[in-house]
C-alpha cells in the first residue's frame, strides 16, 4: 500500500480460500509482490508462463475474460512511463497504445442496460429545518453463534457495543508508535466507549439500536460479561438504517440463517449502559483506582507484596504508566514482550497481529476464548478469592473485565483533551494546525 507503482498482477479466486495463500495466485512470476517480497510459497497461476524483462512493474489489470485483460506496464526502472497492454496469464502481451504521459485505469466502455438502482435507506436529515436529533440506526443477527463451533448457543447471553471516537486531535509529531497522542501500548487505536449491552435470546438472536453514524465494534459475551468473541473491524449504521449479520463468523461468504427468529419478532431492544456510564475508557482514571481499593494494601505503600509486583502508579514507558505497562507487558508496534517476571502480561491482552510474517499460513483467524478478561490471570486472581482472601466483586469487577475486552486502552477522551496544544517552529505554516486540548468535537454524521 506504500509502493504502489511496483505491482505484480495476481488472480484472485474466492472458490479456492480467502486467506493467503489460498485463493491468491501469480501471474508475473518474474516480478515479486511490492514491499512485503515473495513469501515461502508463492502460486503461479500458470506454469508455462513466459517473462518479458522489458516490463518492470504492472498496475491496475482489467478482466476481459477469463484468461485475457487490459493492464498498464511499465518500462524499465523507477521514472519509466506506463503504456497499455493486452495479455493473458501465459505471458502473451500485444501493446494497444502508447501516450505522451503514463496510461492508468484503462476499462472498456459500451452501451448497457443501466442497473438496477436501490432505494435509499437512510433517513436523511432535512437541511432546511431545524437541527433534529439524529435516528438510531438498527443491527440485528439470527444467530450470533453462527459459523463458529466452539460457541455453545446458550452460552451468549450478552452484545456488547464499543465506539471508538472518531478523531479531531493530533500532537502533528508521534509520541509512541504510530500516532500521537497515542492511546494504547497494545497497537494503534482510539478512544474507546462501552454504549452498552444488548440481550441475546434462547436461539442465538439479537436486534438491538446503535447510535448512527459511529464507528461500531461488536463483542458476544457470557453471563459474567466476558467476552467470547470480539470483531477485528469495525461497522456501523446511518440514521434510520437496519443491518443484519450473520454472527462471529470466520469468513464473510457464509450463506444466512433462514427463518424469523425470536429477537425480529420484537421492538429493537435499546442498549443498557454499563454500571460506569458512556465515558470513554481510561486507565489511570478508571482502572487504576481498583487496584488502590482492592490490591493497595499489599501491592502500595508499605506493603509487603511490594517488591513482588508493585501496583503503584509511577512513571514507565514514555507517555504510559506503570503499573499498566508491566500488566499489559507487550509493545504492539514492536511486537515484542517488553516486561518479564511476577505479573508480565497478566492482562492478556490480544496481539495486534496475529500472525509471523514470514509464514502466511499464520495469518488466520483468531479462535474464540483465547484472549482477554476470560483468558487474563489478572482478572483470574481479582475474581476468585483465592488469592490471599482478596475478591473483586460488583462495578469494580465488571468494570475491570470490560477494560480487559476493551484491550487495555489507556488515554481517554478527557485524558487527550488535556493535553496542550502542540506549537513547535513552523506549526503557523500547517495547513490545518494539530490540537489536542481545543480539538474541535464534531456530531456525526
Amino acid at each position: 500500500h506504500h509502493d504502489w507503482f511496483a505491482g505484480s498482477i495476481g488472480i484472485l479466486d474466492s472458490r479456492a480460500g480467502s486467506n493467503f495463500p489460498h485463493g491468491l495466485t501469480k501471474v508475473t512470476a518474474e516480478i515479486a509482490w511490492p514491499e512485503c517480497g515473495n513469501p515461502p510459497k508463492d502460486p503461479i497461476e500458470k506454469e508455462e508462463y513466459h517473462a518479458s524483462s522489458a516490463y518492470t512493474a504492472y498496475k491496475t489489470p482489467y478482466p476481459l475474460a477469463e484468461d485475457l485483460f487490459l493492464v498498464s506496464a511499465r518500462r524499465g526502472g523507477r521514472g519509466g512511463k506506463f503504456v497499455l497492454l493486452l495479455m493473458d496469464p501465459y505471458g502473451n502481451r500485444e501493446l494497444v497504445y502508447e501516450g505522451t504521459h503514463n496510461i492508468w485505469h484503462a476499462m472498456p466502455l459500451k452501451a448497457r442496460p443501466r442497473p438496477p438502482v436501490m432505494a435509499d435507506r437512510v433517513e436523511w436529515p432535512d437541511l432546511a429545518k431545524p437541527a433534529a436529533p439524529r435516528k438510531p440506526g438498527i443491527l440485528y443477527s439470527n444467530n450470533v453463534t453462527y459459523g463458529v463451533p466452539e460457541l455453545a448457543r446458550g452460552e451468549v447471553k450478552h452484545v456488547r457495543v464499543i465506539q471508538m471516537d472518531a478523531r479531531t486531535y493530533s500532537l502533528w509529531n508521534r509520541d509512541s508508535g504510530f500516532s500521537g497522542p497515542r492511546t494504547s501500548l497494545v497497537q494503534t487505536d482510539g478512544v474507546r466507549r462501552i454504549l452498552g449491552t444488548a440481550p441475546v435470546g434462547a436461539d442465538g438472536s439479537v436486534c438491538f439500536e446503535v447510535p448512527s453514524g459511529q464507528a461500531l465494534h461488536f463483542q458476544v459475551l457470557d453471563g459474567e460479561y466476558r467476552a467470547l468473541q470480539t470483531m477485528r473491524s469495525f461497522s456501523g449504521a446511518m440514521p434510520g438504517e437496519t443491518r443484519g449479520c450473520l454472527g462471529c463468523h470466520e469468513s464473510h461468504s457464509k450463506t444466512p440463517v433462514s427463518g424469523k427468529s425470536m429477537a425480529l419478532r420484537r421492538v429493537p431492544e435499546k442498549l443498557t449502559p454499563p454500571p460506569w456510564g458512556t465515558r470513554s475508557l481510561s486507565y489511570e482514571r478508571m482502572i487504576q483506582p481498583l487496584f488502590d481499593r482492592n490490591c493497595g494494601s499489599c501491592h502500595q505503600g508499605k506493603g509487603k507484596a511490594r517488591k513482588k509486583l508493585d501496583l503503584t502508579l509511577r512513571p514507565g514507558l514514555g507517555p504510559f504508566k506503570e503499573p499498566y505497562v508491566t500488566l499489559v507487558g507487550v509493545d504492539g508496534h514492536a511486537h515484542k514482550q517488553i516486561r518479564q517476571g511476577p505479573g508480565a502480561r497478566i492482562a492478556c491482552p490480544l496481539p495486534a497481529e496475529n500472525y509471523r510474517q514470514s509464514d502466511p499460513e499464520s495469518y488466520v483467524t483468531f479462535r474464540p476464548k483465547t484472549y482477554l478478561a476470560l483468558r487474563s490471570p489478572l482478572r483470574e486472581i481479582a475474581a476468585s478469592g483465592k488469592h490471599h482472601g482478596v475478591k473483586m466483586t460488583g462495578d469494580d469487577l465488571r468494570l475491570l473485565t470490560a477494560w480487559l475486552d476493551a484491550n487495555c486502552t489507556y488515554r481517554s477522551d478527557e485524558d487527550v483533551r488535556e493535553l496542550a496544544d502542540p506549537d513547535f517552529p513552523g506549526i503557523e505554516s500547517l495547513p490545518i494546525r494539530p490540537r489536542t486540548k481545543t480539538a474541535p468535537r464534531i456530531p456525526r454524521p
